[in-house]
């Protein structure tokens, strides 16, 4: 038997955005939040586009943010040419 194991939880954008209009989302969000801390995962909200979505999401729990409001994705080149001489593979240079 084959065990697949998971260390991140996603929430999808749609949520993010209408946890700031729904309570049920905001309950769904809380329940994914308690769900992963009790198995001691991480949640990471994806689009994540205004200051207003990002202090909804750190007040709710939510350990990592992806989205917009941190950049647009870029092509690996681009990155590299950005950061590559300061950072190789995710790695801080001494």
């Amino acid at each position: 038997m084959n065990k697949t194991i998971f260390h991140t939880l996603k929430i999808d954008g749609s949520f993010v955005r209408d946890a700031g209009k729904k309570s049920e989302t905001v309950a769904i969000i809380r329940a994914i939040v308690a769900l992963a801390n009790s198995f001691r995962m991480a949640v990471t909200a994806e689009g994540v586009e205004s200051v207003a979505d990002f202090e909804r999401m750190q007040a709710l729990g939510v350990h990592k943010i992806q989205g917009y409001l941190f950049g647009r994705p870029v092509p690996y080149d681009e990155t590299h040419a950005l950061v590559g001489s300061r950072w190789e593979f995710g790695r801080k240079r001494a």
